[in-house]
């Protein structure tokens, strides 16, 4: 029974010591010195004060760094080829769209069958050169998509026209 009073007793005034320490003022002190060197101490700054508008960051980016001149006798840097156009003329470009959505019902699906995705796409002015239904891996919970996709082949150039009419570029 001693044995216990002791370690509640050692437990309590551990437990008081390490709330003592969070109960002080907020406050904090500048350096001071202590035992031959400088112990830093932080400096508390109210909020809202001049130095908190000072240290606020301005709207949007900021401006990019001016450019240095070269020393003389330095080698240029060397230019950087064009961007080559992600959708070249001519290239084709397969794009997906999801049957439908999971646990909805099939009435609420976008297009009834393949045939019709394509019809839908060809009256947008989006011709098409190949189509199919694929099965791709999708989460399987309310409001994913289907596994069953219509994939449509098309002219890269169009492939914003589809996006904007819910289809997605296959990478």
């Amino acid at each position: 029974m001693r044995k216990r009073t002791w370690l509640i007793g050692f437990l309590l005034i551990t437990l008081l010591a390490a709330c003592n320490s969070a109960a002080e003022d907020a406050t904090l002190l500048p350096a001071t010195a202590d035992a031959g060197g400088l112990v830093p101490r932080a400096t508390a700054i109210p909020a809202g004060s001049e130095a908190d508008a000072a240290d606020a960051l301005p709207e949007g980016y900021p401006a990019p760094p001016t450019p240095v001149d070269t020393p003389e006798g330095y080698p240029a840097p060397p230019e950087l080829p064009p961007t080559p156009d992600p959708y070249p003329a001519g290239e084709m470009k397969w794009i997906l769209r999801a049957v439908g959505e999971q646990c909805a019902d099939e009435s609420e699906n976008s297009y009834a069958d393949l045939q019709e995705a394509v019809a839908s796409l060809a009256a947008a002015g989006i011709p098409s050169t190949a189509s199919e239904m694929a099965e791709l891996m999708v989460c399987t919970a309310c409001g994913c998509p289907t596994s069953a996709h219509f994939r449509v082949q098309i002219e890269a150039a169009d492939v914003s026209k589809a996006t904007t009419l819910g289809w997605t570029a296959e990478q």
